[in-house]
Parts: structure tokens; C-alpha cells; sequence
């Protein structure tokens, strides 16, 4: 048996958590394994769906999270489109008070692009 350590990327700094998907082209181990090399970038699985990898991050900040996906991910090469999903709050961030909303417009260009921009509410 192995007894493991892990930091809570939110307890040391890094407050926004991020699941990218990627669509991708070409040789999905070879783009994964690139990317498995930057250092917000948690863990890589190459999935069958919508995206070809799932990419899960740490950021300090909305602002890294943007610079993250614009510098470093769309410029990777064989990475064809990719769509950002920020989490809503934990339950324990809500009993805190802490809020982890990123700026879905900044992400994805397009207003009203869904959590948090707009919640429709059937009234």
C-alpha cells in the first residue's frame, strides 16, 4: 500500500479550476503528451465524444486561465478547436463566501455563452 499526499490547488493559491476539451488532429498520444508537459495542466485523458482530450487545469487567477488557454493551448500544434468548462463553486466555497466565477465571455468571445453570463429561470 502507497499513502499519497495531495495539495488543494486552492489552499495554496491557485484559485480557479478549469476541464478544457480539445478537438485535436493527428496523433492524439504524441498531442497529449506534449501538453501533459505544461505545468497548469493537471492531468490529460484522451476520450472518445465530443472532445478527443480532456484537459484538467489549475490557475491562479481568471486572467491565467485566459492566458493559459490563448498562449499556450490553441497554440499548440494538432489542437483544432477547444471549449473551457469552469466548475460553479463548491459547496464549500459557498459557505465561505469565496466565488470561483470566471468570465465565460473573455473565454469564449460569445455573450450569453451560458454559466454564469445567463440562467434562465422559466418566468
Amino acid at each position: 500500500m502507497q499513502v499519497v499526499a495531495v495539495t488543494d490547488p486552492l489552499s495554496v493559491g491557485f484559485t480557479v479550476q478549469a476541464m478544457i476539451g480539445v478537438s485535436a488532429e493527428g496523433d492524439l498520444r504524441a498531442l497529449g503528451a506534449t501538453l501533459g508537459e505544461v505545468p497548469e495542466i493537471d492531468y490529460v485523458v484522451i476520450a472518445s465524444g465530443r472532445y478527443d482530450l480532456l484537459l484538467e487545469v489549475v490557475c491562479e487567477d481568471s486572467t491565467h486561465l485566459f492566458d493559459l488557454v490563448n498562449d499556450v493551448i490553441r497554440a499548440t500544434p494538432g489542437v483544432r478547436s477547444r471549449g473551457v468548462h469552469v466548475p460553479g463553486p463548491r459547496e464549500a466555497d459557498l459557505h465561505l463566501g469565496n466565488s470561483l466565477a470566471v468570465d465565460p465571455i473573455r473565454l469564449t468571445g460569445r455573450a450569453g455563452s451560458g454559466w454564469p453570463a445567463r440562467r434562465r429561470t422559466g418566468r
